[in-house]
Order: C-alpha cells, then sequence, then structure tokens
C-alpha cells in the first residue's frame, strides 16, 4: 500500500468545521422542549449531577478536536 500526500488544511477545516463548529437552532417553545424542562425541573439535584460528566466529556472532546486542527507538523 502506498502512502498518499496528507490533505490540505482548506480541504480538512471545511469538513471538520461543517460537524463541529456551527451550533444548531431549535424553537425553545416546542411542546417537547417544554415537557422536557417540566420533568428535569421535578428531578432531585442528585439526579441532574449525573450529566456533569457527560458536559465535560462534550467540552473536552471539542477542545480536543480544535487543537488537533490547529496542530501542524514542522519540517
Amino acid at each position: 500500500m502506498k502512502a498518499r500526500e496528507s490533505p490540505s488544511m482548506e480541504d480538512i477545516q471545511p469538513h471538520w468545521k461543517s460537524l463541529w463548529g456551527e451550533k444548531g437552532q431549535h424553537d425553545e417553545r416546542a411542546e417537547w422542549i417544554i415537557e422536557q424542562r417540566r420533568k428535569v425541573s421535578n428531578m432531585d439535584w442528585m439526579t441532574k449531577e449525573l450529566w456533569k460528566p457527560l458536559h465535560f466529556c462534550q467540552q473536552l472532546t471539542t477542545q480536543n478536536l480544535l487543537a488537533v486542527i490547529k496542530y501542524k507538523i514542522t519540517g
């Protein structure tokens, strides 16, 4: 198998930006969102604490991906 040349930053950036760089928008008045807020407000604080590691994991993943995108090999 022959090694190929690495893609350029111009080729990589649009791909990853489309996956991770743009935030979606939604209708805050949607019925399912209102229902979920009602359910979550009835949860005790311990249950809400269980979701914090997932939020941290998402932040860490985003930071690491941004670091990889900015990384340049010297040479």
